[in-house]
This record gives structure tokens, C-alpha cells and sequence, in this order.
């Protein structure tokens, strides 16, 4: 009697872990092209779609592929590509001339939730001046010393956090960087 209850509390978890689906694409007044998904939440779309299937329209990290170009409202707005919200944290890039010669990229994280944040994972997005991708990479955007917590990312703080070396593509322009956050681990 137990199995059976254990399997759909499990069936249920599983559902709810699914990523949110797009159920439509809005232009707004001014121009930019959102997704809504059916879990209530919506993002700017900033990689080209697949407009034949609706049901394999993309919009942002979860849901579009990733070798994906960009979008003609990330183009004109590449900003868009370096703020990321996702899991409760948020992810900024800080932008330096010298990046792309280091091969480190400067981030600024910030909690929004209540518990404290230990590690964010994400991919990177390199793209080209004309945002043809390039090549993804995926890598730590904040990770806390173990059992020492003070270094936890705790609610409302801002921290900045410099990645690991990448490897960043010759043809990449740092200006022209996606990020996405992948993963979220929480204590």
C-alpha cells in the first residue's frame, strides 16, 4: 500500500520540477517581444525562434536551444543579455575591457530569498558582433567556502564573484555575453 502512494507523490515532484512551458508571445508598446509560461512567470525572448510549431517556441535559457542566434531585440539591447533572474537569485555581468584577455568574467549575485545561497551554477553564451553563436560554457557564478557561514550568500546581499578561467572564443565580443543561470543550491 505504501508503494503506490510513494510512486505518485514522486509522479507529482516530477511535474512540478518540469521547466515552465511558453504558452504565448506578446510585443509590448514599446516594442520588445515577451514569453508568458503556463507556471505564471515570463521572460524577454532574446534568441531566434522556431515559429513553425508553436509548442517548440523558445524563450530565454529554459526552453530554447542553445545554439540559437540572437534575437533582433537583443541585438539592439545587449544589455538584456547580461542581468538574469532565476531560482531566486539574481545574476549581473560587470563588463571590463580586459575579460576576454584574462578569460574571467566579473560577476555582481544577489539572493532574493530567504535562505542562503552556497552555489549558483550557469552557462555562459558566447556570441559574435552580428550574435551568432558561438559557444556555450558552463561554470560556478557564486560558490561559498564549505561550512564556513559567513561566506553564504544571505537575503538582499550583493556580492561580486570572478568565474573561473574560460575559454572564450576568439570571435566573441564580452559586450555580446548571455548568461543563465542553471542551478541554484540553498542550506
Amino acid at each position: 500500500m505504501m508503494l503506490p502512494r510513494t510512486l505518485f507523490i514522486c509522479l507529482i515532484a516530477s511535474l512540478c520540477a518540469c521547466h515552465a512551458a511558453v504558452i504565448e508571445q506578446v510585443t509590448l508598446k514599446d516594442g520588445r517581444q515577451i514569453a508568458i509560461n503556463d507556471d505564471y512567470s515570463w521572460n524577454v525572448i532574446l534568441t531566434e525562434t522556431n515559429t513553425a510549431a508553436p509548442e517548440a517556441v523558445a524563450a530565454d535559457a529554459i526552453t530554447s536551444s542553445r545554439k540559437a542566434n540572437l534575437s533582433a531585440q537583443a541585438l539592439a539591447n545587449p544589455a538584456l543579455l547580461h542581468d538574469t533572474v532565476s531560482q531566486g537569485v539574481r545574476v549581473q555581468l560587470i563588463p571590463h575591457p580586459d575579460q576576454a584577455a584574462s578569460g574571467q568574467i566579473e560577476l555582481s549575485v544577489s539572493n532574493l530569498q530567504e535562505t542562503s545561497v552556497v552555489q549558483i551554477m550557469g552557462r555562459i553564451s558566447f556570441y559574435d558582433q552580428q550574435g551568432v553563436w558561438l559557444a556555450d560554457q558552463e561554470t560556478r557564478f557564486w560558490q561559498a567556502e564549505y561550512r564556513l557561514p559567513e561566506t553564504y550568500l544571505r537575503k538582499q546581499q550583493i556580492r561580486p564573484f570572478t568565474t573561473e578561467p574560460l575559454s572564450i572564443p576568439q570571435d566573441a565580443v564580452i559586450n555580446m555575453t548571455r548568461l543563465t543561470i542553471l542551478k541554484v543550491e540553498r542550506r
